[in-house]
Order: structure tokens, then sequence, then C-alpha cells
């Protein structure tokens, strides 16, 4: 249950897997001899170690990284027909930036061929891509459908790689099957070894990151067909991308080097365009809806905490939202839904009322101030006075403390004379007006207004620290004026803001 099973060495030799005291050991009674049973050591003490032990009829794995990967193996899985081919066609997509079914050439509507034997080999419409795939497709073939490496002195009794396929290699050049360079037991080391000396493998690369970081997919290649400006904006980009991927390779690629670069580009960093250069700039800034783990981590971030309903024991939700579960569903969401509009409104309405008042029980005094969200404001700053006059320095601060919301939620920095901040009080005030209505007259409603909070909108529980209930000194569990369930109205204004769910 732990690498001391494999017999493992550790890489620091001077250290040492973690033992369980006997009364912590669980598995105890089932060992035949605690002495020399492995169950002695905990299965939680993972330390970097390297597996020696000589297998039974081989020398161990060759591991190559991903390529050997049971989730990449797996992930792409490959059949009697389709010999690797679909792995060998990731390869290329994933790691030199090609897409395989984009090489020029005529293909077949009839995909039986019955002029020639082996079509792969000898027709060349079919020729022209396998010719590329197939020798990729051969370095994979010590690996079996689900992943498993296949030993050659097994391979060749029970499941010989057939001779009708191109040789295993890349790029026209083939991999070494004899002699002191002979590669035949780690097709994919060396297969490796040739994508990362690949110029392509660089804007692979840069590929990923940038799409990953914009939230972007690159501009594609222009066509025949594509306008001046469309050629100069992918002109640009490839420019930029080329200079970043080199500064990463000439820093030993190191991919700190190529992120960073990324974020001081015009990609990241844009906040103005030109209108009249429309086309060439309209895919510079960055923009993306959120997944529901960046979503996540945004609430995390803006609030405290994070939304139950998105949690990973949710993961119907998260798949609802536009997230994958990386088996059935592996491709996200990029444009929103209805019900994910329905789902985030939901998001806002129980966020808005969770951290409203829980904000409240924070500690916020002249040299001391630990909230998140209203650090200008407290629960008795009304707009206006019992008598129905206005109370200005009193709206000057719900104005700062919404002009503060809009800035940590929204990323917009507005005056306080701004519209957008006078709207964001209007709701404020609208709401506040009602709630004194509600609480003048309770008589005239159905059921009849309170002053006490719903139950789970309290300030009764740390939300930043696993809901545990607080001191009965700190909470808030009472609105007597309706001040705070308008701050809520104004949180779920902002929540549900289109702006929020995207970067």
């Amino acid at each position: 249950y732990s690498q001391q099973v494999y017999e493992a060495e550790l890489i620091d030799p001077n250290d040492s897997f973690r033992l369980l005291a006997s009364e912590d050991n669980p598995c105890l009674q089932y060992s035949s001899g605690y002495g020399s049973a492995t169950l002695k050591y905990d299965p939680y003490d993972f330390k970097p170690a390297r597996i020696t032990k000589t297998l039974a009829y081989a020398t161990g794995i060759p591991h190559a990284g991903i390529l050997t990967s049971a989730m990449f193996l797996n992930r792409f899985p490959t059949t009697k027909t389709n010999r690797n081919r679909h792995r060998a066609y990731r390869v290329y997509d994933i790691f030199l930036d090609t897409n395989i079914l984009e090489i020029e050439g005529a293909r077949p509507e009839d995909t039986i061929d019955t002029t020639s034997t082996n079509p792969t080999l000898d027709n060349p419409a079919c020729y022209t891509c396998h010719t590329v795939m197939d020798p990729v497709a051969s370095t994979f073939q010590h690996w079996d459908e689900k992943g498993r490496r296949i030993p050659s002195f097994h391979k060749s009794k029970k499941n010989p790689w057939s001779t009708d396929i191109e040789t295993a290699g890349i790029a026209g050049k083939q991999i070494p099957r004899s002699g002191g360079t002979a590669q035949y037991e780690t097709m994919l080391q060396w297969l490796g070894h040739e994508i990362a000396s690949d110029p392509r493998y660089m804007r692979a690369i840069t590929r990923h990151l940038y799409k990953g970081l914009i939230g972007q997919d690159l501009l594609p290649t222009p066509g025949e067909n594509a306008s001046e400006a469309e050629i100069i904006a992918f002109n640009a980009q490839r420019s930029i991308l080329t200079d970043i991927g080199q500064a990463m390779a000439s820093d030993g690629w190191n991919i700190k080097t190529a992120i960073k670069g990324l974020l001081l580009s015009p990609y990241y960093r844009a906040t103005t365009v030109n209108n009249e250069k429309g086309i060439e700039a309209s895919h510079i800034g960055a923009v993306r809806l959120l997944s529901p783990e960046m979503l996540q981590r945004k609430l995390q971030a803006t609030l405290g905490f994070d939304w139950y309903e998105l949690r990973p024991n949710k993961q119907a939700n998260r798949i609802m939202f536009g997230g994958i579960d990386s088996d059935s569903v592996t491709t996200r969401i990029t444009e929103p839904s209805g019900l994910m509009v329905a789902m985030q409104e939901r998001m806002a309405v129980e966020m808005a009322c969770r951290a409203t008042a829980f904000d409240f029980t924070k500690e916020r005094t002249p040299t001391t101030n630990k909230r998140r969200l209203f650090k200008f404001v407290s629960p008795d700053i009304q707009p206006f006075d019992n008598d129905g006059f206005e109370l200005p320095s009193n709206i000057e601060a719900i104005k700062k403390n919404i002009q503060y919301l809009h800035q940590i939620l929204l990323s917009e920095k507005l005056s306080l004379t701004d519209a957008e901040v006078e709207a964001s009080y209007q709701l404020f005030l609208s709401t506040w007006q009602l709630g004194q209505a509600m609480l003048a007259n309770p008589n005239d409603y159905q059921p009849a207004p309170s002053t006490s909070l719903l139950w789970t909108c309290r300030g009764r529980w740390d939300r930043e620290n696993n809901d545990q209930v607080l001191d009965a000194k700190l909470r808030v569990e009472h609105d007597e004026n309706y001040v705070i369930r308008s701050w809520m109205a104004v949180m779920t204004y902002l929540l549900s803001d289109y702006r929020y769910i995207y970067e």
C-alpha cells in the first residue's frame, strides 16, 4: 500500500518511510508477523522513490512521461485495426502543434480500397497522411489497448507487430533497432527525445499556455481568401509567441519564463484596442467563461469561501455548469446556456445570503478592519434618519462601500458619482425603503416580516473555517432596520453580473 510494497528505493538514501504505531495500524490483525509485514508503513507517507526491483521477465518499464502514462494511453486507446494511429494523431496535435487531418491531399469518399493490397502503403491518396502518422503509431507497439506494457518476448508470441505498416520513427527518421544505439525496447523514450528537439514542440507548448492563460484558441492559419487584416493579426501573434517560446527554450525550457512572457504580452494586459483595426485587434485581451473550479477559486478569493453546490462532491452540478468529469464528459462549455445562467443566479442569491451577515461578524475598529466586503459601513448605517431626513455622511459611506464592491467583485474602478455606483445605491435604497414599509406595517404582509434573518443567511457560522459555530457574542442573526438585507440585494446584483463569471 505504499512505495515500500514494490521495494522502491528512496531518492534520498538517508530518508525512510514512516512507521505506524501498533495502535494506529488497522491492518495489523491481518498480518502474520508485524516485523516482516509491509503493512507497518504509513500509507499516507509519500516520498520521492524509484522502483528498481527487477521484474520477472524484464528489467522494468521504460517510462516516457505522458506518453507512457495510464491517463494518456487510456484516454486515447487503440484497436487491432486502428493500430495506435489515434495515439499518433494526438501526439502530433498535443506535442507538435500539427493536425494531420489538415495535410493536403485527396481523401477517397469510399474508404474501401480494392485496387491495392495495402492502401496505407500503396495508395498515394492514403499514403500522404499515413507516411506521417504511421511511424509514430508504430512507436506505441509495446503498449496495448488498455495501456499495459507488452514486453517484446511476449509481444512476438501473442501480439506480433504487423509488417504492413511503416517502421517506427518520426519525420523520416527511423528508430535504431539493432547495434549499440538500439532503442527497440525504449521506443517511446526515443520518441520523446525526438519530439523535444523538434521546433514544433516549442510552438505546441506556447499554444497550450496561451489557451490556459488567455482562454482562447490561437488564430487559425489564414486561407487563400483571408483578408490582409487577418494575415497581419496571425503573423503578429505567431511572432510574439515565437519570441516567448524561444525565451523559454533559451532559459533551459523553464516554463515560468513562457508564463511570464504571456502575462506581459498585450494578449493578457491589453485594456483598450484601436477600433479602426477591429479585425487585427479582435483577438487581443483575455476573456473566458470561468470553469466551475475557477469560479470556486474566485469566490474563495473575493468572498472568503466557495459555493457548496460546486464542491467536488457535487459532480453533476459541475457538469451542468460547463465542467468535465474527464470520463464521459471531456469538453468544457465555453458559451453559457440557459441552465448555467440560472445556476449563476442561484449562486448569487445563496452566496450573497451567506456572505453578507458573516462579513459583519468580523472586527472593524478605527485601528483594525478584518472585513472583506463591508469595510466602510456597519449594520446601523442607514441613508435616512427616523424622521425621514437624509444622512449625507451615511450615504457617502454607503456609496464608498458600493464603489469598493464594484472594484473587488467586477474589477471596476469607478468614481462615487459614476452611474453604476448610483444604480447600485438606488437598489440598496429601494430595498431599504421597502423593508421600512414592511416593518412599519407587518399586518399588511403575508407572511409577516421579521427582524430575524433567514436561518441560512445568519452570521452564525465561520464560513471561512469549515462552518464552525461562532461565539454567541460575534453572531449577527437579526436585521432590525433592514440594512443587512439591503446589502444582500446589492451583493446579489453584483454576483449575478455576467462579468463575475467571466475573466
